[in-house]
């Protein structure tokens, strides 16, 4: 059997679009507390993605359906009881959230299976690498800050995420993670930062010139001192806040 590499490759980044828009789109917990139950459809489609779906499913669903083309019965594939262990993750978590916002690492000690090769000896997440670190992040990354790369976290801006909720501790890892990304690829990696549209980069005006600022959301914002291509982060929070605390 022939296989089409450049198929097959966009059919693989297809199934990672797929799991990114499920994590940003499909609030589980949300619609839990709400009384929704999710019920994954395998009936139709490619068949090539039906595998991949419903092994997807297993995570997301409540129920996993499927119409059998000749009879119109509706059959529920029983779910596996499927547990992710998150101690591998824990362990190398800065890895995996780098790896999530595409920056290759070496990876060494996570399973290969979770793992993409991206070039010799450096890897990205792979569909199932991306599928089990989309459950357990959550957890992960709002237990304590990561050591990311060419970061250094002051004392003020580490009681900053202490007295952060769950959900903006994970925001802020996820946008440190793209900082570091950043910063490791470029030699000028603030210059790069003002280009990036979400980031928004900026030096502070007046007598605080000296500290530059990037944006996590709408209304959030991390104040630092940039040195060396290094960032030494100061405060993060809303942005009257950060403004009036850089």
């Amino acid at each position: 059997m022939i296989i089409n590499r450049e198929r097959n490759n966009n059919f693989t980044n297809g199934v990672k679009d797929l799991l990114h828009w499920l994590e940003k789109n499909l609030d589980i917990e949300n619609y839990k507390t709400q009384g929704y139950e999710i019920i994954f459809n395998l009936t139709g489609g490619f068949k090539s993605l039906q595998g991949y779906l419903n092994t997807i499913g297993m995570f997301y669903a409540d129920r996993l359906v499927y119409i059998f083309e000749a009879g119109g019965e509706l059959i529920e594939i029983p779910k596996l009881p499927i547990e992710i262990n998150p101690q591998i993750f824990k362990e190398n978590a800065t890895e995996f959230a780098l790896m999530s916002v595409d920056y290759p690492c070496e990876a060494i000690n996570i399973p290969k299976i979770m793992l993409e090769e991206y070039e010799k000896n450096t890897f990205l997440l792979s569909e199932w690498g991306i599928l089990a670190w989309n459950k357990v992040k959550k957890q992960i990354l709002a237990e304590k800050l990561l050591a990311f790369p060419k970061l250094h976290f002051e004392d003020s801006f580490k009681k900053d995420f202490q007295n952060a909720t769950p959900q903006q501790q994970i925001d802020l890892q996820e946008t440190l993670a793209k900082v570091s990304a950043i910063l490791l690829q470029n030699i000028d990696g603030v210059s790069q930062m003002k280009q990036q549209g979400g980031l928004q980069y900026d030096n502070f005006t007046g007598k605080n010139s000296i500290f530059g600022h990037f944006r996590l959301n709408q209304g959030s914002r991390v104040s630092c001192l940039a040195k060396n291509n290094e960032l030494y982060l100061r405060h993060f929070g809303q942005h009257d806040y950060v403004n009036d605390n850089p």
